[in-house]
């Protein structure tokens, strides 16, 4: 499974590849473990036990594909608030991808997400700049993790 963002014309992003408005770069799962070595436990074990004991593996897979498939989008939609100086979108990006991952339990993430919401909500458009490459690292990271432990998962 190949995980990307595209440029606002559609144009696949390459590794590293930033300034053009995609959220990221392709990650393979061997690349995603890359990341992985800076996250000790991406998800909380007991956050996981919670989910499992409400609704089971179901719950579990339902959550985790649900985070899967509108990530992409709301990484998009970070990247492209906060090179197109629109600091709402950015925020409401920030704090939609914080959500989703205090849901699953993956608290590095949700923590990483809510500085860059707080920097977009006080206007602090550089500093956005300059934290969102290890930001979507740990994205891509945690978008990899979860596709190889759970599996794919489409709309």
């Amino acid at each position: 499974m190949r995980l990307w963002s595209e440029d606002p014309d559609g144009r696949p992003l390459a590794i590293g590849e930033h300034a053009t408005g995609g959220w990221g770069a392709p990650v393979d799962a061997a690349a995603a473990n890359i990341g992985m070595r800076t996250m000790d436990t991406p998800l909380d074990p007991e956050t996981v036990e919670r989910i499992r004991q409400l609704g089971g593996e179901e719950l579990l897979s339902e959550l985790v594909g649900l985070f899967l498939v509108h990530t992409p989008e709301r990484l998009k939609s970070l990247r492209a608030g906060v090179f197109e100086n629109d600091l709402s979108r950015a925020e409401k990006a920030a704090h939609s991808f914080r959500s989703s991952s205090v849901t699953l339990g993956a608290r590095s993430a949700a923590e990483q997400a809510g500085v860059l919401e707080r920097m977009a909500h006080r206007g602090e458009c550089e500093a956005l700049r300059e934290e969102l490459p290890a930001f979507e690292a740990t994205a891509a990271a945690l978008m990899g993790f979860l596709s190889m432990r759970f599996g794919e998962h489409r709309e």
